[in-house]
């Protein structure tokens, strides 16, 4: 029976043992895929900030191509717009590499390239002339909406390309031919992109590469535009790659990034010492049970080196440890406890655990860790009279002895306050910019009012002046044209200035304001907007009168996009010292989270919140899926001092 019991001590030692092995593997293990999962969704996030970049190229794009001034000259090829409008700095603000602009017949009236390095334009590259030839597919349109957008890789690089029908500022036609422009992703872009992403990032083109056997091994192991092939290089680093597709659906290149395996390299070295460390606890396990039975001196011996070895444990712990009895007293402390307090070991041990905080007078309870909770935060005061804020982790042992855990949580304290400021400047900021964008506003309208539209009237006057030394009938239809023309653009600047600051809005007031724009919103988009007032008037301050304004705007133009509402009730309530605005829509409404926060990527939301906030007042969102919504806008009748506009 003691022969079994030997024997299976010994597999049961010899297992512990295997395991003790086994696990720094699998740990390390474990490294290598954390490791492997951050590049790729690194790579991943390298790849869609490329594609964002592609969105904002084809906003550009529709910026050009929807141009009158760029729709006229498809009709009548005046060279002006060329020299005044697609200069040197027209390609370097926007970082192009060409520019065209093809006739439906496939005449090309504009067709640069431009070499930034030089800053010259140079002839368009024979390979990017195949790709818009008449009856190509970026000169395919087959409605106002179409837009062709990707990538081309062309011996000199990846290009982003993007083609779109050239049409009228209002986006509409018939189309006078197509705008294509386009930007190489060289070293310049990447390492601006790569700044974006704070690594470096790399791309392949594919026919610079086409015929290594690296990248088209690589190829060869992607599934699809989807897949992120992940995988160690030569130089100990590990690298990531990533498809990108042409205007035609094919392979154009690859996104590459490399990083240092530094973490994995940690991992190895921590993994061997756990290795070490663990063979080392087994083998004192094996020579204690075979020398067990023979010498009980030994025993002691080593059961004195393991109370060491925790002793040097603790020693070494980056945390301060401390043994603490019910009544406060201390009984036993690490290295680390006399660093962070500025005490020795035996003025700690002479001291009660109270008199490390600055209430020296609350009890030992309620210093340490509640029921339930993991920790807790303090400050401690050190010897030489510094505060350090500090976390406790602590637990009552059997015997009545508290262990506590305390670390140092300054920098992480300094850190979430560096947040909560910069947070701080976030908002600050978001608001300088809505003031500033109102007074560009006020700018705009002063100068259309004040100097583009008398401009106006005096051509018309020097028109009608020329037109009555002229014989009777003659050129009459070139005069009424150029004078309905002239009309038209008077309108047009009194709408804009109109929009811009509205005099309304300043001279009659806010009801009045809201009331226009009630029926302009019904004019424009075939919604009906009706209001509910009172006719007592309303005093607010003019900055105050602009953002509940600028408010209601927002708010209808989401109506619009988004709402698919047919009918919108704007209600203005007054309680004693508060305005109450609600705006209501019978639209589609949206599922709104308990914890619905605005954030700044909704920018016209984000930006009408917080300038109504800046003034004082909240902003409350009620709806729900095909209930409508409800905007409630409460604001102070009387609010403190703000900054004008």
């Amino acid at each position: 029976m003691n022969k079994l019991v030997k024997i299976a001590s010994l597999v049961l030692a010899l297992l512990i043992s295997v395991l003790f092995f086994i696990s720094p593997i699998l740990s390390l293990y474990n490294f290598a895929n954390i490791e492997r999962e951050e590049v790729r969704e690194d790579t991943i996030q390298a790849r869609n900030i490329i594609q964002a970049e592609m969105l904002q190229f084809n906003s550009t794009a529709g910026d050009y191509a929807g141009w009158d001034d760029a729709y006229n000259f498809m009709q009548d090829n005046n060279p002006k717009f060329v020299s005044s409008s697609l200069g040197e700095a027209f390609y370097t603000k926007l970082r192009l590499n060409l520019f065209c602009m093809i006739t439906n017949d496939g005449r090309m009236l504009v067709g640069k390239a431009h070499d930034h390095d030089k800053n010259v334009h140079c002839p368009i590259p024979a390979s990017i002339l195949h790709h818009i030839k008449p009856g190509s597919l970026l000169l395919k349109h087959a409605s106002p909406e179409s837009v062709i957008s990707g990538f081309l890789s062309l011996p000199e690089g990846l290009m982003m390309i993007v083609s779109r029908p050239i049409l009228t500022s209002e986006y509409k036609g018939p189309q006078r031919g197509t705008l294509i422009i386009g930007r190489f992703l060289d070293q310049a872009e990447t390492l601006r992109i790569g700044n974006l992403l704070q690594f470096n990032i790399g791309l392949l083109n594919y026919v610079s590469n086409e015929k290594d056997n690296y990248f088209q091994d690589y190829l060869s192991r992607l599934k699809g535009q989807d897949d992120v092939l992940v995988q160690a290089t030569p130089e100990e680093r590990i690298a990531g790659y990533v498809q990108l597709t042409d205007i035609y659906g094919k392979v154009a290149g690859l996104v590459t990034l490399e990083k240092e395996r530094t973490f994995y390299h940690q991992a190895q070295k921590t993994t061997w010492l756990m290795i070490l460390l663990y063979g080392s606890m087994s083998l004192l396990f094996l020579i204690m049970y075979f020398l067990l039975h023979k010498k009980l001196v030994l025993v002691h011996r080593n059961e004195q080196m393991v109370k060491d070895q925790l002793h040097s444990f603790i020693e070494l712990a980056v945390d301060g440890i401390f043994s603490i009895s019910k009544t406060g007293a201390i009984l036993r402390v690490n290295s680390r406890v006399c660093e962070l307090t500025g005490y020795t070991g035996s003025e700690l041990l002479d001291m009660r655990f109270g008199q490390l905080f600055e209430d020296k007078e609350k009890p030992v309870e309620e210093l340490l860790v509640k029921e339930g909770a993991e920790s807790v935060e303090n400050t401690i005061v050190r010897s030489d009279g510094r505060h350090v804020a500090v976390e406790i982790t602590s637990k009552e042992m059997p015997d009545g002895i508290f262990q506590c855990f305390m670390r140092d949580v300054s920098a992480r304290k300094a850190m979430e306050h560096e947040l909560i400021e910069h947070h701080n400047r976030v908002n600050s900021m978001a608001i300088e910019v809505s003031v500033a964008e109102e007074r560009e506003r006020n700018r705009i309208a002063g100068e259309l009012h004040d100097q583009v539209g008398p401009n106006l009237l005096l051509g018309k006057l020097k028109i009608d002046q020329l037109q009555a030394r002229l014989p009777d009938d003659e050129y009459e239809d070139e005069f009424e044209a150029i004078k309905e023309f002239i009309n038209n653009s008077i309108r047009d600047i009194r709408s804009l200035t109109f929009q811009l600051r509205p005099p309304i809005l300043a001279n009659a007031g806010l009801e009045s304001a809201l009331r226009w724009l009630a029926q302009d919103f019904e004019q424009h988009y075939d919604i009906k907007v009706n209001m509910q007032h009172d006719d007592v008037p309303i005093q607010l301050e003019y900055g105050v009168r602009v953002t509940l304004f600028q408010a209601v705007r927002e708010l209808l133009l989401n109506v619009v996009k988004h709402a698919a509402a047919q009918h919108v009730l704007i209600t203005i309530n007054k309680d004693p010292g508060t305005l109450i605005l609600i705006i209501e829509d019978d639209g589609a409404g949206f599922s709104l989270p308990r914890d619905f926060v605005v954030h700044s990527n909704s920018f016209g939301l984000f930006n009408t919140q917080q300038r109504i906030k800046f003034h004082g007042g909240q902003m409350h969102i009620d709806t729900s899926e095909g209930c409508g919504t409800r905007v409630f806008i409460t604001m102070p009748l009387e609010p403190e001092g703000r900054p004008d506009l």
